[in-house]
């Protein structure tokens, strides 16, 4: 499956280098190097709806991409999620020469957060996706692994996930647009095997709940 295929432009520029944003572009659209070219998603007439479903795809892409990379090089490839500022972004680096091969910018409406309604449970349903955290924060992996890196996450050559210390990584991400709760996406990562899955949050009254998609 192409991921971007209905996401960005038949054209691209050339671009040498780690990912990085044109000269041309206004700052405001996701910068993304794909084999060696520069994309730009055109989001300045989308819908809300289009930019949440990018932003999903974004997230989910990029723990696909790495995961496949690291068994297709037998390398470590880490991604790292960030929401400390807006745009937020997602990295994928490969862990032993530091070299960043894709930087991802989720669309400016759209934020890795949590909202109120969020299933909290690990055990009684509606339960939080695949049992895993408490509805927060919003990058949550290191699954009870106390003082684990909650933003990170390493994919190596067997397909697993783990974290800097060779813990196995668990973990839940959460996406959506401030303020409309039933935008909400989120994706779980199963350390053990490597296993990626999305989920959608519905309205159950009176509890929502999340259906894996």
């Amino acid at each position: 499956m192409n991921l971007h295929a209905d996401i960005f432009r038949r054209t691209a520029l050339p671009v040498y280098g780690p990912a990085r944003r044109h000269p041309a572009s206004s700052g405001m659209e996701p910068a993304v190097e794909i084999q060696g070219f520069y994309s730009r998603p055109d989001f300045g007439t989308a819908s809300p709806k289009r930019t949440r479903t990018n932003a999903y795809n974004f997230a989910l892409g990029a723990l696909r991409q790495a995961r496949e990379d690291a068994v297709a090089d037998r390398r470590v490839y880490m991604v790292t999620f960030s929401n400390a500022a807006i745009p937020n972004t997602i990295t994928i680096t490969q862990s032993d020469t530091g070299l960043v091969k894709t930087t991802y910018q989720l669309p400016t409406d759209v934020t890795f957060n949590v909202q109120i309604g969020f299933p909290v449970s690990q055990t009684a349903a509606p339960t939080t996706p695949d049992a895993f955290g408490v509805g927060t924060p919003a990058i949550d992996f290191d699954q009870g692994v106390a003082g684990g890196v909650k933003n990170t996450v390493y994919f190596y050559p067997d397909g697993s996930a783990q974290d800097s210390l060779n813990n196995i990584n668990n973990g839940v991400i959460y996406v959506g647009r401030p303020g409309d709760l039933f935008s909400s996406r989120a994706i779980t990562v199963w350390g053990a095997t490597g296993r990626i899955r999305g989920w959608r949050l519905y309205q159950n009254s009176p509890s929502n709940y999340w259906r894996q998609m």
